[in-house]
């Protein structure tokens, strides 16, 4: 549907030029992304987006990686060399809402130093686990050397934007019109 109705992948290096220098989107934009680092994503996802010539981003939780169900060090490796974008889902997939400043730091701190191990490449994004964030730990995420931070259809924080950029969530199941339907709604 995405290919068909004329969208083209964008990585966050583009978004973020294009929120924070003006810069110009193909038509049609559209970020596609995986979250939690399950090994479908690589086996599955991957060559439908290679067919179709899209890009996505892989949002990895690290402590997850080498899980029965989940990437190894060689799929994230793979992922990187083939353009698609790794990028952090923390290190356990907690709630960082409610987290210390000292746990928030190793959720994410960790997280993008082992994915940096891998991939050999700076982890610049995130996304929340569950989508969930609070304003206390926004502006500690740039602190951090996060340049921008996604969450899901929750309300977008007016004072830091670009660490509460919205997404929606294909549970998998959706036909293309749904999609399309759901890109439209969330988005237009």
């Amino acid at each position: 549907m995405l290919s068909d109705s004329g969208y083209h992948s964008i990585l966050p290096d583009e978004l973020y030029d294009y929120l924070t220098l003006d810069r110009k989107l193909p038509e049609k934009p559209v970020m596609i992304s995986f979250d939690d680092g399950y090994r479908e994503q690589f086996t599955i996802a991957a060559p439908l987006l290679k067919k179709y010539g899209f890009k996505g981003v892989f949002f990895v939780t690290t402590d997850a990686i080498g899980g029965r169900r989940m990437l190894k060090k060689k799929h994230i490796r793979n992922l990187s060399d083939q353009g698609h974008i790794i990028a952090n889902h923390t290190f356990q997939h907690l709630n960082l809402a409610n987290l210390s400043d000292s746990a928030l730091r190793i959720q994410v701190i960790r997280s993008a130093k082992k994915l940096k191990e891998i991939t050999g490449k700076e982890v610049k994004y995130l996304a929340y686990p569950y989508g969930i964030y609070s304003e206390n730990i926004l502006l500690k995420l740039k602190e951090m050397g996060i340049r921008a931070a996604f969450i899901l259809s929750t309300k977008r924080s007016a004072k830091y934007p670009l660490y509460t950029i919205r997404r929606i969530i294909d549970p998998g199941n959706y036909t293309a019109k749904n999609l399309y339907h759901s890109i439209h709604k969330s988005f237009k």
